[in-house]
């Protein structure tokens, strides 16, 4: 089960930070395309999935708003699909109630 939300854009969209954090991963992820992970300064993890290309690295720092890559198609449904969740330690909480810093 997918912990998160699936949001519809445009082939090559930017996807882009939610809050200030620290890129603790970056790169392919079993089925999701590139995925970057962003470690927030507030502890909250952010994982954004279904990246066709990166703009970041592990270790890099950014903040709100700050590109992370852009958006691919979903080999399943052929749709720009982001597949974007968070967690606080180990559980997963709603995205729509993620802190935005």
């Amino acid at each position: 089960k997918l912990y998160g939300v699936v949001i519809s854009g445009e082939r090559a969209e930017s996807v882009r930070s939610l809050s200030a954090g620290t890129v603790v991963s970056s790169g392919p992820y079993r089925g999701f395309g590139q995925v970057s992970i962003v470690k927030s300064n507030d502890g909250h993890t952010y994982v954004y999935g279904g990246m066709d290309g990166l703009s970041v690295k592990e270790g890099d720092r950014v903040a709100p708003g700050a590109a992370l890559g852009f958006l691919g198609t979903d080999a399943v449904s052929g749709k720009a699909q982001l597949f974007f969740l968070v967690y606080k330690g180990d559980l997963a909480i709603d995205p729509a109630k993620a802190p935005r810093t």
